[in-house]
């Protein structure tokens, strides 16, 4: 029987690329260098990291490896969005559901982009709730970060006052564990360090095609959050007489989120978020 031999290889440590190329689409003319869209790839990556929970593992070269990795990369903080959004939220909820007879299970919506909730709006719907179809799915426009709100009544506890959760977005230094065993990759986050937020890119004020240029990783970072709100903006709802619940253009209840929790739920969107980034590193486009 031949003794086990032990050799050591230096490998090349996958690493994301923030190519704005491959991680973006420009639009919606060819010479127009705006964010149009999260790309292809990016969007496949992120929404098998909703629908499975986990992470997808990161690209290997041996069944057996690990390693650690400390990098930059987007992240999200949830917190319950401030009291003038809520009241509004609520008044929202009410008028729905006096005018229509909707009950809103759900509904999300990005900062500059308010469809009704934030606006006089819905003092002249019918419906009471989001009528026009163009729905953003990327804040273009806060100036401190972008971000993005959840309102949700689907927690049997529901408060009419607390119904709205706000995501904001922030660059972050993550240190995570890979390990592939037996085949099968895992990434672990042992430390994530939220640093400062990051702007809309409309909100900065510069040009794409202007002499200041445009920043790849600003590109890609706002393709991560464009994922994320690909997958939850939109709204469910019930309406009486109407059996069963309808859903418009969200994806929320593909997720793995608790939404039956409100303090959870906050928590499981940072972590949907983060497994969203971590499984970039399942596409070789993105590295």
């Amino acid at each position: 029987m031949r003794a086990p031999v032990t050799n050591t290889t230096l490998l090349q440590i996958p690493q994301l690329s923030y190519n704005e190329s491959t991680w973006a689409v420009h639009g919606p003319i060819s010479s127009d260098l705006t964010f149009w869209s999260a790309s292809t790839d990016m969007q496949r990556a992120g929404f098998a990291a909703a629908v499975t929970g986990q992470v997808v593992g990161a690209l290997h070269t041996y069944a057996n490896q690990t390693y650690a990795l400390d990098f930059n990369a987007p992240a999200i903080q949830c917190s319950a969005a401030n009291d003038t959004v809520q009241a509004a939220a609520k008044e929202f909820f009410n008028f729905s559901y006096e005018s229509g007879g909707q009950h809103l299970a759900f509904y999300s919506w990005v900062g500059g982009d308010v469809h009704d909730v934030q606006s006089q709006v819905n003092a002249s719907s019918s419906s009471g709730t989001g009528t026009d179809s163009n729905w953003q799915s990327l804040d273009m426009v806060s100036t401190d970060a972008a971000r993005i709100f959840i309102l949700s009544t689907l927690d049997s506890n529901v408060d009419l006052d607390n119904m709205v959760t706000e995501c904001v977005l922030h660059n972050a230094t993550y240190s995570v564990d890979f390990a592939v065993q037996g085949g099968v990759p895992s990434a672990v986050v042992s430390q994530l360090t939220i640093n400062e937020g990051l702007p809309a890119l409309q909100s900065l004020g510069v040009s794409p095609n202007s002499e200041m240029g445009y920043n790849s990783t600003r590109f890609s970072y706002q393709s991560v959050m464009d994922v994320f709100g690909k997958l939850l903006v939109g709204y469910a709802r019930a309406q009486s007489q109407v059996e069963g619940t309808e859903v418009y253009y969200s994806s929320f209840e593909r997720t793995s989120v608790d939404w039956q929790d409100k303090i959870q739920m906050g928590a499981d969107l940072e972590t949907l978020f983060q497994n969203i980034t971590l499984s970039l590193f399942s596409n070789s486009n993105l590295l």
